[in-house]
């Protein structure tokens, strides 16, 4: 923040307050595919992470070191072995175990036999709060949850948060 150091003197730079750097931040990606049933909620595998300030990140869940508003986002890349077989996909926060915060992506109609859903939210946590993901999709065939690791691509499927500055 540009802020006066009085009158006939040149403007400071400081700090906006509030502590600074939006920690604990964390960035976590799937390593591996996953098959994921028609019709059940799968929990999703992140083999890796990019980085972990707190080191809250385990077995593929996040889990609260203070209490807080954090910013959350997961992105999972899906594909299915033909073009008819997509339609609806749900992806979802579950919160201490129990379903959170759900989007939906409606793929009726697309001619396409791969795709990514996403969920964001902010939520209110306290710590030891732990938040996983988790895939729905009411398709009629089985699905892979596509790491696309060693394929080119990386990074598709990923989950990422942080704890806002309040």
């Amino acid at each position: 923040v540009l802020t006066s150091t009085g009158a006939g003197s040149p403007p400071a730079f400081e700090d906006a307050g509030g502590g600074g750097d939006n920690t604990p931040n964390f960035f976590a990606r799937s390593t591996a595919d996953q098959s994921l049933s028609a019709g059940s909620w799968t929990k999703v595998t992140f083999g890796t992470e990019d980085y972990d300030s707190d080191n809250a990140f385990a077995s593929s869940k996040f889990t609260v070191p203070s209490d807080g508003k954090y910013f959350l986002h997961a992105s999972v890349f899906v594909g299915a072995s033909s073009e008819t077989s997509l339609s609806q996909q749900f992806t979802a926060f579950y919160k201490n175990g129990s379903i959170f915060r759900t989007d939906v992506s409606d793929f009726r109609g697309v001619r396409t036999h791969q795709y990514t859903a996403t969920v964001s939210a902010i939520l209110d946590l306290s710590a030891t709060d732990y938040i996983e993901v988790y895939v729905q999709s009411s398709a009629t065939s089985t699905l892979t949850l596509d790491s696309s690791a060693g394929k080119g691509v990386e990074r598709l499927t990923t989950f990422q948060g942080f704890k806002l500055i309040t």
